[in-house]
């Protein structure tokens, strides 16, 4: 569903098995059910190590470590990958034995609140990269290069990775840019129940998104000029801006009239927003400088 077909055409089955789980385990995270999403994105890698290309009628009945030390066998690289995706040295497969362990608490009990949290974790430092190597590995392209219309929203959940010094329940925040980017796609038809009269009648949307911005910037303080959503793409962004003690320009709130993405002070989503919209940061610095006074 989110792929655009652009691997070499081989392991034809695997790359079948493995692709469908990889979309399942994105419309899980549109749901916020990120520790259903985890078993998914297990699944995805069972399926892409899948052996059966041969004979498409059987089933690989390996467990995933016979079948991940095959393949390691097979592409020796796949550790020296899995390194570089991840940005780290720890061994993958100590990681993937903690997000397998996981996975199968997840999928025999019920599993409380907070393993949301280390399901998101185990996504972002162990699985993602994972499937990054294994997909290199195998089909000769970046992963997320043959995603459709995600590969931004996944290199700024990567970078909070890096960056973000994450903790707790910031690893679920870390993974929204690709939860809200995947909730525009499956929704393409979404429309705010702002669009619709009191008679059910459909009424004029960008006129009512510059209103409903200009009323959102008025109660909350932000500013009258509107950006562009980097989710939705309407014209429905209001934003306050800051100065750092730096002279750097900072976004420190954004707000989305149309598909309500909300973006606070605290230090992660400061890292979200500009990141999502550093192109506006970077083409208007000199307006905003003179604004404020900057050098």
């Amino acid at each position: 569903m989110f792929f655009i077909n652009t691997a070499e055409e081989k392991y034809p089955i695997a790359r079948h098995l493995g692709e469908n789980a990889f979309s399942s385990a994105l419309i899980l995270m549109s749901l916020y059910k990120y520790d259903a999403a985890l078993v998914m994105f297990v699944s995805s890698i069972e399926g892409f190590l899948s052996d059966i290309d041969n004979d498409p009628k059987q089933t690989d009945k390996r467990s995933i470590w016979i079948k991940l030390t095959d393949f390691e066998k097979q592409f020796p690289d796949i550790k020296r990958d899995f390194r570089y995706y991840a940005e780290c040295d720890d061994s993958p497969g100590k990681l993937m034995k903690s997000a397998v362990d996981l996975r199968n608490t997840i999928t025999h009990a019920n599993t409380p609140e907070q393993d949301q949290a280390l399901a998101a974790e185990a996504i972002s430092r162990t699985i993602l990269p994972i499937l990054q190597a294994v997909y290199k590995s195998l089909f000769g392209v970046e992963l997320i290069s043959n995603l459709l219309q995600l590969a931004e929203f996944f290199n700024l959940t990567f970078y909070l990775r890096k960056n973000g010094n994450l903790k707790g329940n910031d690893w679920v925040r870390s993974l929204a840019p690709i939860t809200w980017r995947v909730q525009n796609l499956v929704s393409p038809n979404y429309e705010p129940k702002y669009l619709w009269d009191k008679q059910g009648y459909r009424v004029d949307k960008s006129d009512l998104i510059w209103d409903a911005r200009m009323q959102k910037c008025s109660s909350d303080g932000l500013e009258s000029e509107g950006l562009f959503c980097p989710i939705c793409d309407e014209l429905s962004i209001g934003v306050s801006l800051t100065v750092i003690e730096t002279y750097d320009i900072e976004i420190d709130k954004a707000h989305c009239v149309n598909c309500q993405l909300d973006l606070g002070e605290n230090p992660l989503d400061r890292l979200i927003s500009n990141a999502l919209f550093d192109t506006y940061l970077t083409e208007n610095e000199p307006q905003l400088r003179k604004e404020f006074g900057l050098p």
